[in-house]
């Protein structure tokens, strides 16, 4: 290992150090994904005609390409959890389909 630095994960993963983030993009970035999850929500609210809608009986989140929830806004809590399952069933659907920008819509009563 040498003079290296490491990190130990949750897991108990040793991997090697990430390169430096500019934290002021991070912060813009972080925003802008979190005014993406909240629009979502709000174009639910206003263009859907059942009343579950108005009563945030849904959730909007954006997540990563390997299913991990980047933001989420509010609605029933309980929805968040049906994300991730939804779309690791998408990714193994389309398989080596998804390709960089591809965005997906889920309102599956089976997956999600």
């Amino acid at each position: 290992m040498g003079n290296e630095a490491h990190r130990v994960t949750r897991a108990g993963v040793t991997t090697a150090p990430r390169e430096d983030i500019d934290p002021i993009l991070a912060v813009v970035l972080g925003k802008k994904i979190e005014a993406i999850a909240k629009e979502m929500s709000l174009v639910l609210e206003r263009t859907a005609r059942s009343p579950l809608f108005q009563v945030k009986d849904f959730c909007t989140a954006v997540l990563d390409e390997r299913a991990r929830i980047l933001s989420q806004e509010e609605g029933l809590p309980q929805m968040a959890y049906a994300i991730v399952h939804s779309l690791e069933h998408l990714i193994e659907f389309f398989g080596d389909d998804i390709g960089p920008g591809d965005i997906f819509i889920q309102n599956d009563p089976y997956y999600g």
